[in-house]
């Protein structure tokens, strides 16, 4: 009997050692199959540059410069890519060892430029007159990987030269980005009226860059944009473009930017910020056309 006791026990033994190590654990009442495995992103073509990107990018902006154009059409590199004529191998790689709350790309050309950016996930983001003028612009938040940069024209084939500013500041656009930053960071709106639709609560990006000062000795200019909209230095024209003083002997303490004025030659809003208030604010006769009050706190 003991000897028939311990086969009993020693049967049910290699069933549980069987289930456990050998056929697997039981799945659980209610749990479904296992998830298929992620299938593994083929890497991106090589390009002609390839640049590490990271929180401490130098210099920020980083400005290359190369030939647009060739004889791929957008389509070719992504459904959705509807217009421009793209070079056969990606002008430049930038690679990220880190996710970035921005990453920015803008041309500047004498042309009409579009842009193709492949996204480490191998989705594309395609643009044509998102920046400046007739150029293009990618801007979002990024996350570790390459990002895959092809530039191309609108019209011709035949290669054009281009400049691309790349930033990891989120104000910066192609107008700016030869030029030195000097204060950047994030505004919360506290209150809004108008048309443009930036919710109470919601967060700006703002750059301040030095120039050379001209005949007005206007020395800095500014960039504040709120999602989609410029609403300050809005840069397409020398009218709007954010021209300012760096510093005054009138401004009291703790003034950054004092611009009152809104017609005949300055085409931008106002744009106050003391030590007690920022407001932007513009009427009818501004660049836009568009009358809208914002005022903000700064994120510190």
């Amino acid at each position: 009997m003991l000897v028939s006791f311990r086969r009993t026990i020693l049967g049910a033994l290699g069933a549980i050692v069987s289930g456990c190590c050998f056929g697997g654990v039981p799945a659980l009442p209610g749990a479904g199959p296992p998830p298929p495995p992620v299938a593994a992103v083929p890497p991106g073509p090589v390009a002609l540059q390839t640049i590490m990107v990271g929180a401490g990018l130098t210099p920020d902006p980083t400005v290359v410069a190369g030939a647009a154009g060739g004889p791929l059409q957008g389509s070719s590199l992504a459904p959705d890519c509807f217009v421009g004529n793209y070079p056969a191998q990606p002008q430049l790689t930038l690679r990220l060892g880190t996710a970035l709350p921005a990453l920015v790309l803008e041309t500047r050309g004498e042309v009409d430029l579009t842009m193709a950016v492949r996204r480490p996930n191998g989705t594309f983001f395609c643009n044509d007159d998102g920046g400046a003028g007739f150029n293009a612009r990618f801007a979002e938040a990024a996350v570790p990987g390459d990002y895959t940069v092809y530039v191309g024209t609108f019209g011709a084939r035949v290669p054009a030269p281009y400049t691309l500013g790349v930033s990891t500041i989120a104000a910066m656009d192609g107008s700016v980005m030869d030029a030195t930053p000097i204060r950047h960071g994030q505004l919360r709106v506290l209150t809004s009226t108008g048309p443009l639709g930036v919710p109470v609560g919601s967060l700006c990006d703002y750059v301040q860059v030095a120039i050379l000062p001209g005949a007005s000795g206007l020395d800095v200019r500014w960039r504040v944009r709120c999602g989609d909209h410029v609403v300050y230095g809005h840069g397409r024209e020398e009218l709007s473009a954010g021209y300012s003083f760096r510093s005054r002997p009138d401004w009291p303490p703790g003034t950054l930017v004092v611009d009152r004025e809104t017609t005949a030659g300055d085409q931008d809003p106002s744009f106050v910020w003391t030590a007690s208030e920022i407001r932007i604010a513009d009427d009818a006769t501004g660049w836009n056309a568009m009358p809208y009050d914002l005022t903000f706190a700064e994120v510190r």
